[in-house]
């Protein structure tokens, strides 16, 4: 194995899961976000050999993930900062060996991230699944801060805490980050439960409208995003064929932004049919996307697929929502995850 050089790496919560689609309820540009904060507990005392054979003993009784390891290392993708939040699980005595394998598969192939059957996190899990891919060092230290400390700071200076408990079904990673995320999302007004279900807390004149929230609005999808990556993220909203304003509009305007989006090498995310779907490409009139649940990757036809979509959420960088697609309508869907046909056979070329 190559030497490899140690460096250290490093949630605007509102009180309702929703907001305006132009960013806040003001419509007023948002902070910078605070640098990447340094992990709680750093793993660098050893050398990056030593420090790589004791991940790989710890993942030794799992083959998959020893695999993931050696490819992780192969292609390069190894660093130093991702093998250091590795380390800190494949501790003696930490009692995280379950997350340090799941973690090691997930970061290897972020495309394979699972949902989990029978759970609205499908927001959390495309988030995440974004995160793996664009910052895995970054996604491995929130799981580890999550599974030694039971909290984590974002970019953004928001902090997770881990949740009790986990849904049938999800992996040790996501029954650990998903949760955590989506109630930092929904705002501290609301508490999540181990299915993905946000609940009202508390009552009176400054009780949130919603009482209960299966899954995650398009605005709770802006927050996820900036607390995982930082930046400013907006989304846009696709009337239905009934709906006010233009979809052809819309959807026009949205294939603009994905194809920008993604050749910043941004994060984007689509609502449609209640399910939240992760948009890995664009270009040319298609989309590439993911579904966290099925694991399909199809790629569509970009103007029926959007067609069909509620709400689009992409970073800021890609460019101004139009003022007439900023807003949600009246019955906005929230993303939760029991995604059907849509998700299983996508509108393909």
């Amino acid at each position: 194995m190559r030497p490899i050089s140690h460096q250290t790496h490093g949630a605007h919560a509102a009180a309702s899961p929703r907001r305006d689609g132009g960013g806040n309820a003001s419509g007023a540009p948002r902070a910078a976000p605070a640098a990447a904060p340094a992990s709680q507990d750093t793993f660098q005392s050893q050398s990056p050999q030593a420090a790589y054979q004791k991940v790989s003993a710890a993942v030794g009784d799992d083959p998959a993930a020893q695999q993931a390891l050696r490819t992780l290392n192969a292609s390069g993708r190894l660093n130093g900062p991702l093998l250091d939040q590795m380390g800190r699980l494949a501790q003696p005595g930490a009692g995280s060996t379950a997350t340090l394998k799941q973690l090691v598969k997930d970061v290897a192939n972020p495309a394979a991230i699972r949902q989990g059957r029978g759970n609205d996190f499908c927001g959390a899990t495309a988030a995440l699944a974004g995160l793996a891919r664009n910052d895995p060092a970054n996604y491995a230290r929130i799981a580890a801060d999550l599974q030694l400390t039971g909290r984590s700071t974002m970019v953004d200076g928001k902090v997770l805490q881990a949740k009790p408990g986990r849904a049938p079904g999800m992996t040790a990673t996501q029954g650990l980050m998903a949760p955590a995320l989506t109630e930092a999302a929904n705002g501290k007004r609301y508490k999540v439960d181990q299915d993905g279900v946000s609940h009202a807390a508390g009552g009176g004149k400054h009780a949130p409208k919603d009482k209960r929230v299966p899954g995650t609005y398009a605005s709770g999808m802006e927050r996820m995003q900036e607390m995982l990556e930082g930046g400013n993220y907006r989304s846009l909203y696709i009337p239905g064929k009934n709906g006010k304003g233009s979809q052809a509009g819309a959807v026009n305007q949205a294939e603009h932004l994905l194809a920008r989006n993604a050749a910043q090498g941004k994060t984007a995310a689509v609502s449609a049919d209640g399910h939240w779907y992760r948009v890995t490409g664009a270009g040319s009139g298609q989309l590439k996307v993911q579904d966290q649940l099925s694991g399909q990757t199809a790629v569509v036809n970009a103007d029926q697929f959007l067609k069909g979509a509620e709400a689009v959420t992409v970073s800021a960088q890609a460019g101004e929502v139009g003022k007439n697609y900023r807003h949600h309508g009246k019955h906005e869907d929230p993303g939760s995850g029991y995604s059907g046909v849509r998700s299983q056979n996508p509108v393909e070329d």
